[in-house]
């Protein structure tokens, strides 16, 4: 059974359809085969609805597996075992929610958990990743949380108290994207083996695309838009019909307020959180817009990467859409609804000049973000083409950092 070597197993990521959680893994890849040569990688995903989609060219250079986490029906007998599980036995559970993985975990160096914002109350208490941690340390393999943003948890600080602990005594290294997260695990005693690096995707490469045929093609100076349904929870407090009708809003301000063609860009296609089918019911509503089209939904992550390298600018609610952005030297705007943009923008900027708060959201903040870009637009290309091949470095970096703290 035991086949160490460089073989790597990601877990926790979620699926391919992110097109973030894509470009992670795609990035992570590049960062391993470069500082440890000819590595084996397997991607333990959760599907989130999406089934087992794997893009082509993955199918042949990573061992895909999805991750079944079973729900069940409340006051049913295996969720009253699941309840009786996490309260007396966390171990025992996280055996029994990671069996699938046994072969994984034993033939290899380390378990990288990957997705980015998973270990933070953006999506509710992570306790699936935390429950998969545990398994990973009963099986005596190393646990790295891999290119993460942290916290923050002190809405529940009992829950808190417990994560805290968990990072400390339970995970092997944590490598934090950004500067915030690494100053905040140092305000909570956690120093030993945490690294600050640099989000895996901003190496993704971009792959050309230009076989493709819409209604009208790609212009030089397009402003890019992303909206994600998921900002209605912190725009307009869940309701969709509001976000809708104000993402709209916004749209026909960019319009209005701009004579370059609108590119669509979607970033996420989840069921119940696909950016392509939200942005669709936007420009179906927003008749006779004129010069603005939707990128399709099948793109992969280094696709659309190439597409938004060929705009003037983008303003996007998905983080790993504004990276793609940044590390093609596009200047960016983020409508932001986490710490996460801000540090991002921190780290790569030195401020947050162009960040759009949930909270400040509107046809007004969007156009004037954009006339800032434009006005500044050489200033801001000057800036990220000497700060991103840094950022890039640093990406590398985490490699050798890894494999030199790696039993």
């Amino acid at each position: 059974m035991k086949r160490e070597g460089n073989r790597f197993l990601f877990a926790g990521n979620g699926a391919y359809t992110n097109r973030g959680c894509e470009a992670i893994v795609r990035g992570t890849a590049k960062i391993l085969k470069q500082s440890f040569g000819d590595v084996e990688i397997s991607n333990a995903f959760y599907d989130h609805g999406a089934g087992d989609y794997v893009p082509a060219d993955l199918r042949s250079l990573i061992k895909n597996k999805v991750i079944s986490i079973s729900s069940f029906k409340r006051f049913s007998v295996n969720w009253a075992i699941h309840r009786f599980l996490s309260s007396f036995f966390p171990g025992m559970l996280s055996e029994r929610m990671f069996e699938q993985l046994n072969d994984d975990v034993e033939t290899c160096r380390a378990v990288l958990s990957l997705g980015g914002d998973n270990y933070s109350l953006d999506y509710g208490v992570p306790k699936k990743f935390i429950y998969l941690d545990k398994y990973v340390k009963r099986h005596k393999k190393p646990l790295v949380i891999w290119g993460a943003s942290i916290g923050p948890f002190e809405k529940y600080p009992s829950i808190s108290r417990q994560i805290m602990k968990h990072l400390k005594d339970e995970v092997y290294a944590i490598f934090v994207r950004e500067k915030r997260s690494f100053i905040y695990l140092k305000e909570h005693g956690i120093e030993k083996n945490v690294f600050l690096t640099s989000d895996p995707a901003f190496v993704m490469d971009a792959t050309p695309c230009e076989n493709i045929v819409y209604e009208r093609k790609l212009q030089d100076n397009a402003i890019g838009l992303n909206f994600s349904p998921l900002m209605a929870k912190y725009v307009t407090n869940g309701d969709m019909e509001a976000w809708i009708e104000l993402a709209g809003e916004i749209l026909k301000g960019v319009r209005k307020n701009y004579d370059n063609p609108i590119v669509l860009v979607p970033h996420v296609t989840n069921p119940g959180n696909n950016d392509y089918e939200f942005m669709r019911v936007l420009l179906e509503a927003a008749k006779n817009i004129g010069d603005c089209y939707l990128l399709p939904g099948y793109l992969t992550a280094p696709e659309l990467k190439w597409f938004i390298s060929k705009l003037d600018c983008l303003v996007a609610a998905r983080t790993h859409a504004t990276i793609a952005s940044f590390s093609s030297c596009i200047p960016t705007i983020s409508m932001a609804y986490s710490t996460k943009a801000y540090g991002i923008n921190s780290q790569i900027l030195g401020n947050t000049d162009y960040v759009i708060d949930s909270h400040d959201l509107c046809v007004e903040s969007v156009v004037d973000k954009i006339r800032m870009v434009f006005q500044n637009e050489k200033e801001i290309k000057d800036k990220l083409a000497v700060v991103i091949p840094k950022i890039q470095e640093t990406a590398y970096q985490s490699g050798e950092l890894l494999r030199k703290i790696l039993p």
